[in-house]
């Protein structure tokens, strides 16, 4: 059982091809003026001091699971840690409205009443970017509704700098602010500020934040105003672009980077938070084990926290094979090679740990390999001159199951030998015989694929989509025509490979018009197609979901969207491989949301011995008398937590400590509250029942004080401020 991924150790053996490699993006690695850096995920359960003496550039921790950079030439003291489990390579990941809003129902959810458009609620867009002054993604009063762009790929220049340090440092990209993006929205040249700009020849990712987020205030296309509106048109957001050619969006580390920033910065921000994930890759066991997706995982345990992912475009494309090898049998899978392929291609194999399988490769020309026996590492040239190196490896730490990789390369030949290329199996010891075979995205023209009879377009499930707690939507088409209402013959399939329901339910992406990136006079809009379009519209349904209950869980949002997804002759009986549970409906699910419970606490009216006749606030369940303050005057009752159109009442301290106290957990340990500095909420209007606070300053700084009347006579306070209102009895 090796650490270290198949990918990683053809790198460490063959470092030739790291030129190659590099340039075409199929490789996290990068060349500095010390060697070779690889971008990798761990497995870790020991010190992070240790990795850093090391050499390791730790970049996000999400409990076990660490993304970090470090020199290939120091990758063996790494390994050489016993508290490191596993490390691999990061894994390129490849990219996968005015019908289908009404047909998911969002329209009835942002007319209802109440209304939920999203409002207070962040997605998080990690994609190609952003075009940041497209009018779908602006107020009213013309500023931004994205709170920060981070651009993975671009250098610092100027007073820019890379995201501030969290714990640990993300320290790479460009990260703009909120203030920066409205600086340069009312700037005549506003990328002179704000430098970042979404891919033009595609703008996956604007369109992609269209379909979630888009507002449609601008009239385009030939349409008014407000017909191209997205899913949560209020909602907040933050985009991290990660884009690295027109194929390519970064790697796995950089997407677990990503994850962990947006989920800090909505933390920082106090806000609930979905996360639109629409790109993937092939490589790995497609049953959750994945470093990335323990990863995801690992953060997405909190309330308040969701990631929805494009199920994946590999539908009716020959990407997965799959069958069975008897005990001394051998099993022979065909995969054809186009022309003029001069790209790297690889193919990753997946068995039972209990089982052992040797290996041959035939070519087009019938030259056959040496076996490959099971635990061992080889590369060899075909007659032909492309180049083979397999990584034949035994119980992976992750899940104990066997690993057969195989990277083909042109090697000393212009291109690889086009025709049909196979793989044998041969069983020396066999307990359960499946295999199954996933083939990596090159160019899309000409990546290999798959043929009869082993060809099999189930478990096409892209990585990260087979996480056990990521959402997977596949795309059904909305546009006229015969197909209509039918799965996208593009959507891929499940179940994952340990057999769990994938994909999760079905939305609109075939044909759906949103924002385009670049837009101009008319031109405002573009319609694309893909699961890349499917899943921001159950991103935008969760932000509605989350604006009515932002406490919600993963699971909790994954339970009422499979209950309440609809049924009908197309889906046939659900949950099935196909379809999940069945087409997104968006009201129903935001119906089935039970808003906070107005969970009330006692807030009492507190005194000092002195100064002699001063009230104070003191937040709490129970009188304290570990503070000095004595109770002396009126209880009343606040919730405690934040409900429908109630506003934050902020803390204060007469000097110090702090005097208003509130936990976002009532069940927190001991009495549940803890001086963290979180606001506990009241109503901000009047109505039946309810008592005004109102804001005061002694004269500075701000206090707050409880008054039954506005106008009452109070020596020495003044009532300048805004009142709020809290029910006057349980």
């Amino acid at each position: 059982m090796s650490k270290i991924d198949p990918r990683l150790q053809l790198l460490q053996r063959n470092q030739t091809v790291l030129p190659e490699l590099e340039a075409t993006g199929r490789f996290a690695i990068e060349s500095t003026e010390t060697g070779p850096k690889v971008k990798v995920l761990l497995k870790y359960r020991g010190s992070i001091t240790d990795l850093e003496q090391r050499g390791l550039e730790v970049r996000t921790v999400a409990g076990d699971i660490i993304s970090g950079v470090i020199d290939l030439s120091r990758l063996n003291a790494i390994t050489a840690l016993p508290d490191l489990i596993r490390i691999e390579s990061a894994r390129p990941m490849v990219r996968e409205l005015n019908r289908s809003v009404p047909e998911i129902r969002a329209n009835l959810v942002h007319t209802g009443s109440p209304a939920y458009k999203g409002t207070g609620v962040i997605i998080g867009i990690i994609d190609s970017g952003i075009d940041y002054t497209h009018a779908s993604f602006r107020k009213p009063d013309g500023t931004s509704r994205i709170l920060a762009i981070w651009d993975q790929y671009l250098e610092p220049i100027g007073n820019e700098s890379s995201p501030a340090r969290f714990n640990p440092r993300y320290g790479y990209g460009v990260e703009y602010t909120k203030a920066e993006i409205d600086a340069a929205l009312a700037a005549a040249d506003p990328f002179s500020i704000v430098r970042h700009e979404d891919d033009y020849l595609v703008g996956h990712g604007t369109h992609v934040a269209g379909i979630a987020a888009g507002d449609g205030s601008s009239a385009g296309n030939g349409q008014p105003a407000s017909t191209f509106v997205g899913v949560a048109p209020e909602a907040d957001i933050i985009v991290v672009a990660n884009q690295v050619n027109s194929e390519i969006f970064g790697d796995s580390a950089e997407t677990l980077d990503a994850i962990s920033y947006i989920f800090d910065k909505a933390t920082a921000l106090g806000k609930a938070v979905v996360i639109n994930l629409s790109q993937g890759d092939n490589l790995g066991p497609h049953d959750g084990t994945s470093l990335l997706e323990q990863g995801i995982d690992n953060l997405l345990g909190n309330p308040g926290r969701a990631m929805v992912k494009s199920a994946g475009n590999e539908g009716a494309l020959g990407r997965h094979a799959s069958g069975f090898v008897a005990v001394d049998g051998h099993t022979q899978v065909q995969f054809a090679v186009d022309a003029n392929d001069a790209t790297l291609n690889t193919i990753d194999i997946w068995y039972a740990g209990s089982d052992r399988f040797d290996i041959t490769i035939t070519s087009p020309d019938l030259n056959t390999s040496a076996v490959v026996r099971p635990d061992t590492t080889t590369s060899f040239t075909m007659p032909n001159g492309n180049q083979i190196s397999i990584v034949s490896a035994i119980n992976n730490p992750n899940n104990k199951d066997n690993q057969i990789y195989i990277q083909q390369t042109r090697g000393t030949s212009p291109s690889i030998q086009p025709g049909s290329w196979s793989f044998t199996l041969r069983g020396t010891t066999v307990t359960n015989g499946r295999f199954d075979a996933w083939i990596e995205r090159g160019h899309p023209a000409n990546t290999p694929e798959f043929r009869p009879p082993h060809r099999d377009d189930t478990l096409t499930i892209s990585i990260p989509g087979t996480s056990k707690e990521v959402i997977a939507v596949a795309s059904y088409v909305t546009s006229d025509g015969p197909n209509r209402g039918r799965i996208s013959a593009f959507s891929s399939r499940g179940t994952t490979r340990d057999r769990r329901l994938k994909p999760e339910l079905a939305a609109p992406g075939e044909g759906i018009i949103a924002a385009l990136a670049g837009a101009s006079g008319d031109n405002q809009y573009q319609g694309l197609s893909g699961t890349s379009m499917a899943a921001p519209h159950v991103a935008g349904v969760i932000a509605l979901m989350l604006q009515r209950n932002r406490s919600l869980t993963q699971s909790q949002i994954l339970d009422y969207l499979t209950k309440t997804a609809r049924r009908d002759s197309f889906t046939g009986a659900s949950p099935n491989a196909t379809w999940g549970y069945g087409k997104l409906d968006a009201k129903a699910a935001v119906d089935l949301v039970t808003p906070p419970q107005l969970k009330v606490v006692s807030l009492y009216e507190y005194h000092a011995q002195e100064p002699a006749g001063r009230w104070r606030f003191f937040y709490s369940r129970a009188a304290n008398v570990m503070d000095g303050w004595t109770r002396s005057g009126r209880e009343f009752l606040v919730i405690g937590e934040k409900a429908e159109d109630a506003v934050p009442v902020y803390r204060f301290s007469a000097d110090t400590p702090w005097r208003f106290q509130y936990s976002r957990s009532i069940n927190a340990g001991g009495d549940g509250w803890h001086n963290d500095g979180i606001a506990f909420y009241a109503y901000a209007n009047a109505a039946f029942n309810r008592r005004p606070i109102y804001q005061y300053s002694a004269p500075n700084p701000w206090r707050f004080r409880y008054s039954p009347e506005a106008s009452l006579p109070d020596p020495g306070w003044r009532n300048d401020g805004v009142a709020f209102y809290v029910p006057a009895s349980r």
